[in-house]
């Protein structure tokens, strides 16, 4: 405490990870009590609190643990805080809010990610994966999902950094486009894809994705679904069902929520991802059916989560220092590393999904016998 007093909460003997925090300034109570997790991760960006013993993510764990945002969570303030913001947020749009994030120095996400920049939730086969290898290895099983053939043709929605359109035209002889909205993302894409010899059947536009026509026999969409406000579902997958061949199948992969209420973490939405969403399973099947597209297969692979996070974290915190310091606060630096605990937490301990929902593009389709 700043006053010198020690407290200690907990039961000796609990297999909970022990966490000791040193409280700088009194304000961080007030900080938690009025506003919650955005309260808390204010609090930790100003240096109201430090943790001397054990993690930033392991307080997260026991604080999902012990389901602290539920009484938080019934605050009226609070809600009405971030109701007001997601109606700011949505009047400046969509692409606005999305390139904020993904338009921020390209040395952040260099020191941060794979090799191949994937920014979504890799998938682990062994404990000691590296980062690499849990992007590989889901490039591969989404390959494997949609059942992604030579001389095919693919489309990738939201495509990022381009890393699993090149992945598969490394893997496979197809032909394909990414779309992203970040003039930087395609930018880079592009000269990966010109210094990999892939430039005469891939390419990445920078482009909204409902600007895309074409027909295409497999769609991937990874990571994209957050940033479509709720009211485009229909609009989403009604395009997909439009450029999908008659015989073609798509794979969408998206955070989620697994539970009754849909509550968007307030921290997340004032500093990350502003006005995203976690959509329902319910909500994407839905709109699978009013498309007229038929459901094949549904996966959560939530846990990988954890351990590709974690990845995130360490990358982050060995590179800082590489990091252009001129460029951001030490404040935005504390409040990303508390995004990335945020997220390994979540992965472990909250109602988070990450859904991988694979759909043909009608009921005709042939289905196979073998799940992957």
């Amino acid at each position: 405490m700043a006053d010198g007093e020690t407290l200690a909460f907990g039961q000796e003997g609990r297999e909970y990870p022990l966490v000791t925090l040193n409280v700088h300034n009194d304000a961080f109570f007030n900080n938690i009590i009025n506003d919650g997790n955005l309260g808390l991760g204010e609090a930790y960006m100003h240096e109201y609190f430090t943790v001397e013993q054990g993690s930033l993510y392991e307080m997260l764990d026991l604080l999902q643990l012990n389901e602290i945002d539920k009484s938080i969570n019934s605050n009226p303030k609070l809600l009405l805080s971030i109701g007001a913001r997601r109606l700011k947020d949505a009047v400046k749009g969509k692409s606005h809010n999305v390139r904020r994030h993904y338009d921020i120095g390209f040395d952040i996400f260099k020191y941060m990610l794979d090799e191949n920049l994937a920014y979504s939730c890799g998938y682990q086969i062994n404990e000691n994966d590296s980062l690499n290898k849990l992007q590989y290895q889901k490039f591969q099983r989404i390959i494997d999902k949609l059942r992604l053939k030579d001389g095919e043709t693919l489309l990738d929605i939201g495509c990022g950094y381009g890393s699993f359109l090149i992945y598969a035209a490394l893997h496979r002889n197809v032909q394909g486009i990414g779309v992203t909205n970040s003039q930087q993302h395609a930018n880079y894409a592009n000269q990966q894809i010109k210094e990999k010899g892939l430039a005469d059947r891939i390419k990445v536009v920078c482009k909204d994705y409902t600007e895309v026509t074409g027909s295409f026999d497999k769609i991937a969409s990874i990571g994209m679904l957050e940033h479509v406000p709720r009211k485009e579902y229909k609009t989403y997958f009604g395009l997909i069902k439009k450029l999908l061949k008659s015989e073609g199948s798509a794979l969408v992969h998206a955070v989620g929520c697994n539970a009754k209420n849909n509550d968007h973490d307030p921290f997340i939405q004032k500093y990350i991802f502003p006005n995203s969403n976690q959509p329902k399973l319910s909500e994407i099947a839905h709109h699978v059916e009013q498309a007229e597209m038929a459901i094949i297969d549904v996966e959560n692979i939530v846990r990988h989560y954890r351990p590709t996070a974690l990845h995130w974290l360490h990358n982050f915190l060995e590179n800082k220092d590489k990091i252009d310091n001129k460029a951001y606060t030490p404040e935005f630096y504390r409040g990303w590393e508390y995004y990335l605990c945020c997220c390994i937490s979540a992965a472990r301990y909250s109602d988070s999904a990450v859904y991988q929902v694979l759909f043909n593009q009608s009921h005709l389709n042939e289905i196979s016998y073998e799940r992957i």
